[in-house]
């Protein structure tokens, strides 16, 4: 069992940092349709990016890429009753490289979450050939965190005076908001960037 986590900006090399781009484009069957068919909100492409001084590598668990997070192996049984959870697994963002904060300062940092596939809990949805089963995203506190939106931003990580690196502690659990999970795998993804409010 797995998760995939599509690492956003795995490196940060440029001042213009945390630069992301979120796009979605509503595609039609029709042959041929004038300019006019659509509404000017399902024509929208969004932008968003940020400009900031601070530099900052990332990295998850350590790796680098587009790591992988493998979940247990665990029964239908532990997911046969609704909203049931299992298998929780840590993994952590860190970052190392930053441009240290000045004496007596410290520089706030933001992990910003997005989902290509949400339920409707806000858990990502499962890929994989296992039924009633979606994958939830935890913060440091076991709150769970909800991608309902398409996207989340998780506070809490903190680059202390005079550091140049930190990390933040995530976990991944299955869940199972009906119950009855079948067996089989389970795989999703989620991007990722960091911004510094």
């Amino acid at each position: 069992m797995s998760m995939f986590i599509n690492q956003n900006h795995k490196r940060e090399p440029m001042k213009a940092r945390s630069l992301s781009l979120g796009m979605t484009i509503a595609l039609c069957g029709a042959s041929f349709i004038s300019f006019n068919a659509f509404s000017a909100s399902q024509n929208t492409i969004r932008f968003q990016g940020e400009v900031n001084a601070q530099t900052c590598n990332v990295n998850v668990n350590d790796a680098t890429g587009s790591p992988i997070i493998l979940l247990p192996t665990v029964s239908t049984t532990a997911l046969s009753t609704a909203k049931s959870t299992a298998g929780k697994t840590p993994f952590t963002i860190n970052l190392t490289g930053c441009v240290a904060p000045a004496s007596g300062s410290t520089q706030a940092i933001n992990i910003n979450l997005v989902g290509n596939n949400i339920s409707s809990t806000g858990d990502l949805l499962n890929t994989g050939t296992a039924k009633n089963v979606a994958l939830r995203l935890l913060d440091s506190s076991d709150k769970a965190i909800d991608l309902s939106g398409g996207a989340a931003t998780v506070s809490g990580m903190t680059l202390a005076s005079g550091s140049t690196s930190a990390s933040q502690n995530f976990s991944v659990e299955y869940y199972s908001d009906s119950g009855s999970a079948g067996a089989g795998t389970v795989l999703s993804s989620v991007q990722y960037s960091v911004s510094y409010p």
